[in-house]
């Protein structure tokens, strides 16, 4: 056995994109608490830390599935016909958007009960930053969706890493300048803004190269979102009972 023989090389540009995804990646995972810090206090920080974190627990929970689900997509785009690819997207995001649209719904409703059982009255405020942030289980359970199981699975890497770089850029900016002026409601707007915007930026890119992916998706959202309205009475209910 020889490594002369391996041409390493050659995957070189591949592994770079790859791994320049990854670090891009971990700027909003991050940079966002630090930053906040720098550009405003300690305790705006600290707010947007704790409503942040509410977040970013249960939509792992959701996202962690599609690193299973990443290989069968990779051999479904490359050894199958391209309507049982349509097919197994549809089935795939449906199911994101049936246990992502009622969390994000329940954590809006229920903000402040939850804070108050958490973290006590003396943390009021994060309520209000978690209804901002209320739809990043959403909004980030799409994004890697379209990320990891329809673009990188369609060698699109280096659309992805542009992307994820100029938004990165918009999103330090922005954190920095809206945190001066509104401390860790200006972070809150800025993490869902940037996500938002990734998640926008990869649907273009997936309708722009087959529309037939994501076929019967609006009208699926609505169907959610109507059924997640219950939410609203039934909490109120339960607070005034």
């Amino acid at each position: 056995f020889r490594f002369s023989g391996l041409k390493w090389r050659k995957h070189l540009p591949a592994l770079y994109t790859i791994n320049g995804i990854t670090l891009i990646g971990g700027v909003f995972l991050f940079l966002d608490i630090p930053l906040l810090r720098f550009a405003h206090s300690t305790h705006a920080a600290g707010v947007y830390g704790f409503a942040i974190k509410m977040v970013r627990i249960p939509a792992t929970l959701i996202t962690d599935f599609l690193l299973v689900l990443y290989p069968h997509s990779v051999d479904v785009f490359h050894n199958r016909s391209r309507e049982h690819a349509a097919s197994m997207i549809n089935k795939s995001i449906h199911l994101l958007l049936f246990l992502s649209i009622p969390l994000c719904m329940g954590l809006f409703v229920i903000a402040e009960p939850l804070t108050s059982v958490f973290l006590g009255e003396a943390y009021a405020k994060v309520s209000f930053d978690l209804r901002i942030l209320s739809l990043f289980p959403l909004l980030i359970s799409i994004e890697l969706f379209f990320q990891k199981q329809i673009l990188l699975a369609n060698h699109q890497e280096r659309y992805v890493l542009r992307t994820l770089s100029w938004i990165a850029c918009i999103f330090l900016a922005g954190i920095y300048f809206l945190s001066r002026t509104m401390a860790d409601t200006g972070a809150s707007i800025a993490m869902a803004g940037a996500e938002f915007l990734l998640m926008f930026a990869y649907g273009w890119r997936v309708v722009k190269s087959d529309p037939q992916l994501l076929q019967g998706l609006t009208v699926r959202i609505m169907q959610l979102l109507g059924s997640s309205l219950l939410f609203i009475p039934i909490a109120y209910l339960v607070r005034f009972i």
